[in-house]
């Protein structure tokens, strides 16, 4: 219940702040992201090469965020965004869905992962892609269906990677912000990787 509604409204102020004309509020609240991400990184032990690889994690938050700004600088950025959430969202949709209905666990960096979650995944994303394509084939020029399963794919492995990361630390969330989320790393971990993945499609 809580999981729901505090995810309704972050998605909602994320979807506002990218169609908002006004470039600060995106800013603002990228800033928060990264800052609630830093923070929780800095709380990892991630023995032995801690200090490497805490820096590859701050990149690669970095990283992916200065390209979600980039996009948002795009022609037609506002609607690549939020195609792009969209599909992120749907992915966690999908999985949590289909994966409550699961009995075929594929992957032990995340016990709950099933392979009926990332049937689910799929379909709820390929569906919106359809959607998409039917709505948004006449302003952009992208294979709406392919990027879809590539979206939601780069999705699932970023929540893993950070799932793996979490493991390592002998932790079942990133953090304690953002109610039923278990902090930022846990709600933007999708996001992290997709994002550079979108990117490229975009650009192929």
């Amino acid at each position: 219940f809580i999981r729901f509604f505090s995810g309704l409204i972050y998605i909602s102020l994320f979807t506002y702040s990218i169609y908002s004309p006004n470039t600060i509020l995106i800013q603002v609240f990228i800033s928060i992201l990264i800052a609630g991400s830093m923070y929780e990184i800095l709380r990892f032990q991630l023995m032995p090469f801690k200090n490497a690889i805490r820096f590859l994690l701050r990149a690669y938050v970095l990283m992916s965020f200065f390209i979600f700004t980039t996009i948002k600088k795009l022609e037609h950025g506002d609607i690549l965004l939020f195609i792009l959430l969209t599909q992120v969202c749907l992915s966690d949709i999908g999985g949590y869905v289909a994966g409550s209905f699961g009995k075929h666990y594929f992957s032990k960096i995340s016990p709950k992962k099933t392979y009926e979650g990332l049937a689910g995944s799929i379909i709820f994303c390929v569906t919106i892609g359809f959607v998409f394509k039917q709505l948004l084939s006449k302003v952009l020029e992208i294979n709406f269906i392919q990027t879809s399963i590539l979206i939601c794919l780069a999705s699932i492995i970023g929540d893993l990677g950070i799932s793996k990361i979490k493991r390592l630390n002998k932790k079942n969330k990133s953090g304690y912000f953002l109610p039923g989320h278990g902090g930022f790393l846990d709600r933007v971990d999708s996001l992290l990787l997709a994002t550079p993945v979108y990117y490229l499609i975009i650009y192929m």
